[in-house]
């Protein structure tokens, strides 16, 4: 079992410490894909992640890109082991909300056996100007023009959420030793929520909306009461919420969510007092839809903070100098589903 980034172990291993900076700007052990993509087996490999879904999303770009990797015989297979804030995507595969600790990585076989592994849609997206001094688009500061690429998985949001994610990162990273604990986190997480009850943007006078229903680019109306937009891929949003409520509500015109649909759902949130409520009480939770789309264009004229996969910014717009966001289908992975959640270790 090899470390994505512990050193001493790798070099254990006999590999080398050399980086390159290839992956969203972080500096990535690629010698591990290196060795692993070189493994001679008539069995898919497993790729065990533990993290929140940044760094879940993250280690299967890495795994992606990885050209050995991608050549293997049979495509490997990935595992998750929730260890962050909100851990949606742990959440909607079965892996669990949280855990106190890592778990033993023989307490894992047993699951993943009884697992069924399942396709998973994964979605481009292309940000112009590009996002600066994030880790998604790359850490480094560059022009304006630019256009920002990476790949996700789990939800794209414009707006209050957004805004609160941010805000909290930025406090994180200004004092951590406030946020040691995922249960600390997400008390932040609260009174963030409701310093932000009276935002009153409307996104709807900022942002044009148009989809790609499989016949080509549409206008789509969007109610004026949003003040936030969110394109979700899995059931789990914002620390557990079915935005879409495929789970209590009839789905009416759309077709059941499914992650491997190639179908995109787009939902509005009226506001940090219906998140709060819908993180409460979950089963009363009803969020506006507005779409199911293969692809999804947004002009935005007005800065608004944005949130990829748990990574949140500010993204500077205006009437002259728009954003264009667009997204598009990627290539699927792998995934491992068990049948339901059992804990492997202390859990919350």
């Amino acid at each position: 079992m090899f470390s994505l980034f512990d050193e001493a172990a790798m070099v254990a291993a006999g590999l080398k410490g050399e980086t390159r900076d290839e992956c969203g700007g972080l500096f990535f052990q690629w010698h591990i894909f290196d060795r692993f993509s070189t493994i001679h087996t008539d069995h898919r490999l497993v790729l065990v992640v533990c993290g929140g879904d940044g760094t879940v999303v993250w280690a299967i770009n890495a795994m992606m890109m990885h050209k050995g990797m991608c050549a293997r015989k049979y495509p490997s297979a990935v595992a998750v082991q929730p260890l962050g804030t909100g851990n949606d995507l742990a959440r909607h595969l079965n892996w669990g909300s949280g855990l106190s600790e890592l778990p033993h990585p023989a307490s894992l076989i047993p699951r993943m056996k009884d697992a069924h592994i399942v396709e998973m849609d994964r979605w481009a997206i292309e940000i112009s100007p590009r996002p600066l001094d994030t880790t998604s688009f790359g850490s480094r500061n560059v022009e304006e023009a630019d256009v920002g690429n990476t790949v996700w998985m789990n939800y794209f949001s414009i707006g209050v959420d957004s805004k609160i994610a941010h805000q909290f990162e930025s406090c994180r990273s200004s004092c951590k030793s406030l946020f040691c604990s995922q249960l600390g986190n997400k008390l932040w997480y609260t009174c963030l929520g409701g310093c932000n009850t009276c935002y009153c943007m409307n996104v709807a006078k900022c942002i044009n909306v148009e989809v790609d229903l499989g016949e080509g680019w549409i206008s789509l109306d969007v109610e004026t009461s949003a003040q936030s937009l969110v394109a979700v891929n899995i059931g789990s949003w914002a620390s557990g919420v079915d935005i879409w409520g495929s789970k209590n509500r009839e789905n009416g015109e759309f077709a059941p969510a499914t992650i491997d649909d190639g179908m995109l759902e787009l939902a509005g949130v009226d506001g940090a007092a219906q998140i709060g409520r819908a993180t409460v009480f979950k089963s009363c939770a009803k969020f506006k839809r507005f779409s199911q789309a293969k692809s999804i264009r947004y002009t935005v004229t007005r800065p608004l903070h944005m949130q990829l996969d748990g990574e949140a910014w500010l993204q500077p717009s205006s009437e002259t100098s728009p954003t264009t966001v667009v997204i598009t289908p990627a290539a699927s992975v792998l995934m491992f589903l068990p049948e339901s959640f059992q804990a492997t270790c202390g859990c919350f």
